[in-house]
């Protein structure tokens, strides 16, 4: 099974409720500790991801240098993981980390239909044909269009290939200008 996630931001303080030192904590999720946020997001993952399954991850994978990129990767289940990467993944430490099974800035499986980025795109390849474009970065805030979908941990979160397929027969816009596709927002 294929699966796809961004924005986990691991050992990234500022974005914990409980340990963030911005002013402004409306954004923040709602942990007191970092452990505690980042074992919630392997367990979430865990629940669902099995080892031989493989997990696109869409970029801000974590913080904290390649030791807490591998241990992060060490509890997760999934052994094959493809890191798009995002604005806080450094290129260079995560070549290095020896984790992934590959790293990109960009990221398209035709065979699939997909076009893979951490940052959503206004015009995909192929979207006038029906390609589906999944991406993480703007944690659930981002313009909705037909297609294109935000797999991060604060939007839809953990997806499988097989939701995402249903998607554009099931996708809506409510009235709060959310878009619905028959799941819930992951966080």
């Amino acid at each position: 099974m294929m699966w796809f996630i961004a924005d986990t931001h691991y050992g990234h303080k500022n974005i914990v409720r409980g340990t963030s030192g911005w002013n402004d904590k409306t954004g923040c999720r709602d942990f007191s500790s970092q452990e505690d946020h980042d074992t919630w997001v392997v367990d979430r993952i865990n629940a669902e991801v099995q080892a031989d399954d493989v997990l696109y991850h869409l970029g801000d994978w974590s913080f904290g240098g390649e030791g807490n990129i591998k241990e992060l990767a060490r509890r997760l289940n999934c052994k094959t993981v493809h890191l798009v990467l995002g604005n806080h993944d450094t290129p260079a430490r995560c070549h290095t980390s020896g984790v992934f099974a590959s790293v990109q800035p960009y990221l398209e499986l035709p065979s699939h239909n997909l076009v893979l980025s951490h940052y959503p795109i206004e015009l995909w390849n192929r979207m006038d044909t029906g390609s589906i474009h999944l991406h993480g970065h703007v944690h659930g805030k981002g313009r909705k269009i037909a297609g294109r979908y935000d797999v991060g941990v604060d939007a839809l979160g953990l997806c499988s290939f097989n939701d995402v397929v249903q998607w554009p027969k099931a996708s809506r816009i409510d009235r709060h200008g959310r878009e619905t596709v028959g799941k819930k927002p992951w966080a």
